[in-house]
């Protein structure tokens, strides 16, 4: 089975964190991945470290334009130690998808990230007579 794999790396930054500390310890980066697996399609992302931070949602659309949280995971709260978080997508569509992760903080700001598509599987449809 080919497997397709696409990267997106993403710098969130919080805007209002409630506390006092230099601009590059409050930024939460974010490294994406989008794959068709056997059974699943699986979104997959981590972070070199978080501040603030409450949990995420994963976030899919089928046309692009209106999405519906999928998953929630809670996030790391403040750690600079980096942190993997994974969400196996057992509902596969064969239009293909695109997710989005969606950070949100203590104090209910929310951060989103780009989008990754990830096209449809190769389905084979078997007609029987």
């Amino acid at each position: 089975m080919k497997t397709r794999t696409l990267t997106l790396v993403l710098i969130l930054i919080g805007s209002t964190l409630g506390f006092t500390q230099p601009l590059d310890l409050r930024t939460n980066e974010i490294a994406m991945t989008v794959e068709h697996e056997e059974e699943a399609t699986l979104v997959q992302w981590r972070s070199t470290r978080e501040v603030n931070t409450s949990y995420f949602l994963v976030e899919k659309s089928i046309d692009g334009i209106t999405y519906e949280t999928v998953h929630t995971v809670g996030a790391g709260g403040s750690t600079y130690c980096p942190n993997r978080y994974q969400f196996e997508d057992l509902d596969r569509d064969t239009l293909g998808a695109t997710y989005r992760i969606v950070l949100v903080c203590m104090d209910g700001a929310r951060i989103t990230s780009n989008t990754l598509y990830i096209e449809p599987l190769n389905l084979v449809h078997t007609i029987v007579d």
